[in-house]
């Protein structure tokens, strides 16, 4: 996903390193009002948790049109 949406060019192995983490940070920031708006945070965290893994089945299910989640509960 990150190497189509973020032209990451990482390897798929299915290690998560630094090179992943720095992906999902870019993404997170590119989509930040979706992502990291709603914590109430504005820095990207590295981390495939809740409104990142939204954002990433929203667009790569876009049909399904899933709610999006609270963020905090």
């Amino acid at each position: 996903f990150l190497n189509g949406e973020m032209s990451s060019g990482l390897p798929v192995t299915g290690f998560f390193g630094t090179a992943t983490e720095a992906a999902v940070r870019a993404f997170q920031l590119k989509y930040a009002t979706d992502i990291l708006t709603p914590w109430g945070i504005s820095e990207s965290t590295g981390y495939v948790f809740k409104l990142t893994k939204w954002k990433i089945n929203s667009l790569i299910c876009a049909s399904l049109n899933a709610p999006k989640p609270e963020a905090v509960l």
